[in-house]
């Protein structure tokens, strides 16, 4: 990656389009001053550059691409992040598809990034690639790696006083720390995103949502440890606030449902799952995760012929759904083909005892 000048980048864009300084020209800008700008011998004001990329867009609107002044008169640190951003959505597709084989490259392009952002002064932005490197890990399950990355960008939205940040990171340490079952771990790392969320909520974005995000993993993290009662004083908080995103709605719901499923309240469960299960336009991940804990419900309850049913219908969304969902419920289905294989055997056996 490189800074130039606005008047190299002027010099680069003409001789691209293959044009002389000449072609630039008009009634108000002469090809002295091109030339002058282009050799940084003058500044290139925002007059100057609204005509000059007019005169670019000329040529350009014959391959569809457009000049703009903006981008005439960047400054060197918005370049650098322009720059940045470019070259980390060209590494997107590796990003949004996790394989243990696209780690090298991640981590490479990454360091990349970083060390040009220290070069660049911009700390703000090495604290962005760091969590964008550490959400690789985590999708791929390396939540020990994911974690080196979250603390150190957690260092950089420290000194750089970013809550949004520091609440992203808080979030999202307690998140890993939750698959690695360290459940007070990550209720620690929640309350202190909570309590960001509600000391410096001026400064924080969609506060409502991100503090309703805090309360579900927390009513997670109390299922697992059988805090039952924590689990409903959390929703009681959650339906406090004014959350309009549904997936995050229904997420809450299936909580509160597994926790009636827990406690032996069937029923409760059931009528849970099927105001989920009958709501129009559910999405693949939330159809998946109902019917899965359908499936769940009926496996502990001895009833393996309709939880297999119901896994069924959870497959059937597999395909759409998140792959996390999709990986986990395999294992589900595994689990509950094993218990009917046994007992089919066991049928089977007590019918030819009985027949001898």
């Amino acid at each position: 990656m490189e800074i130039i000048s606005a008047g190299e980048k002027i010099k680069r864009l003409r001789l691209e389009l293959g044009i002389n300084q000449a072609a630039l020209t008009n009634d108000q800008i002469t090809r002295g001053l091109i030339s002058m700008i282009e050799n940084n011998k003058r500044s290139l004001t925002y007059n100057t550059a609204i005509i000059v990329a007019e005169m670019f867009n000329n040529y350009y609107k014959h391959v569809g691409q457009k000049i703009t002044p903006e981008y005439l008169m960047e400054t060197d640190i918005q370049q650098a992040e322009r720059q940045i951003n470019e070259e980390i959505e060209k590494m997107k597709q590796l990003l949004e598809n996790p394989m243990p084989g696209n780690a090298a490259s991640v981590r490479a392009g990454i360091e990349r990034l970083i060390d040009f952002s220290k070069e660049m002064n911009l700390e703000f932005m090495i604290g962005e690639l760091l969590k964008i490197r550490g959400k690789f890990y985590y999708d791929l399950y390396q939540y020990n790696v994911a974690l080196q990355d979250f603390f150190l960008a957690l260092e950089y939205y420290m000194r750089e006083g970013s809550y949004d940040g520091l609440v992203s990171m808080y979030t999202v340490i307690g998140s890993s720390h939750y698959h690695l079952e360290l459940y007070h771990q990550a209720l620690l790392h929640y309350n202190q995103a909570e309590n960001l969320i509600i000391n410096h909520a001026e400064l924080i974005h969609n506060v409502e949502l991100r503090r309703g995000y805090v309360i579900y993993n927390r009513m997670l993290c109390y299922k697992k440890t059988k805090e039952y009662n924590s689990v409903f004083k959390e929703l009681n908080c959650f339906r406090e606030l004014n959350i309009s995103e549904e997936i995050l709605k229904m997420q809450v719901l299936i909580v509160e449902g597994n926790t009636f499923r827990d406690i032996a309240n069937y029923d409760k469960a059931l009528k849970i799952y099927d105001s989920i299960a009958n709501r129009p336009n559910c999405s693949p991940n939330i159809s998946l995760l109902v019917y899965e804990n359908y499936a769940e419900l009926y496996y502990q309850a001895g009833d393996y012929q309709r939880s297999f049913g119901y896994i069924n219908k959870a497959l059937s969304y597999a395909k759409e759904a998140n792959l996390n969902y999709s990986v986990r419920l395999f294992s589900q289905s595994k689990k509950i083909i094993h218990a009917l294989g046994n007992q089919w055997n066991l049928n089977v056996s007590l019918t030819t005892n009985l027949e001898a």
